[in-house]
């Protein structure tokens, strides 16, 4: 506790020098968010969040979203919250990719948009994020967002597949046997072809 008032002070002083530095906001934000060296208190820690972000801190932008989605120093704001992922996702912040393909997914702060949840599930997916390959693969599987392309909802449930663990390794698994069971030889051994391509090329060459 001490070590982390310490930490607290040692910020605060460093600010003003720096120019109320993001970095040194954020910090900041984490430490009131979560009691760590102080009481914890939620509304400092949005605020400060915020203006990191608006400064254009990357990870603060995604905090900041976060900390509306889950109403944290503040009211729940879904439309506040899709501003902010919008800016993260665009800047290339794998999480924001996804949650903002999550969020047009389920029209939560935006209107519902499946093929603008599609594109943000594939550009996290594209980036190595499992949770986004399996649901790209679901929407391919399922025609959501994007026509319905069995082969390559086999190959995002492979690629997803060994980046899982439990429980959501073997859904991945499950899935991804269920439509190798609807593909005929050909196309299972493009899909196997494709997906050992697309992971040698780290992701970037799917097909």
């Amino acid at each position: 506790m001490v070590r982390g008032f310490v930490l607290a002070v040692a910020l605060l002083v460093a600010a003003p020098a720096l120019g109320e530095s993001a970095e040194a906001q954020f910090q900041l934000a984490r430490m009131y968010a979560t009691g760590e060296g102080m009481h914890q208190d939620p509304g400092e820690a949005r605020r400060l969040y915020r203006a990191a972000a608006e400064q254009g801190l990357l990870k603060a932008q995604y905090a900041v979203a976060r900390v509306y989605t889950l109403g944290v120093g503040s009211t729940f704001d879904d439309e506040e919250a899709a501003v902010w992922y919008r800016v993260a996702a665009e800047r290339g912040h794998v999480g924001a990719q996804h949650d903002l393909g999550a969020i047009y997914d389920q029209g939560r702060g935006v209107t519902q948009n499946l093929r603008e949840a599609a594109k943000w599930y594939g550009a996290a997916a594209a980036q190595g994020d499992a949770n986004s390959q399996v649901w790209l693969a679901q929407m391919y599987a399922n025609a959501r967002g994007v026509p319905q392309d069995l082969v390559r909802a086999h190959v995002w449930y492979s690629l997803a597949a060994p980046l899982l663990a439990g429980p959501e390794a073997r859904v991945a698994s499950t899935q991804r046997d269920a439509i190798a069971g609807r593909l005929t030889a050909a196309q299972l051994s493009q899909a196997q072809e494709m997906a050992r391509a697309c992971a040698a090329a780290n992701y970037k060459d799917c097909g």
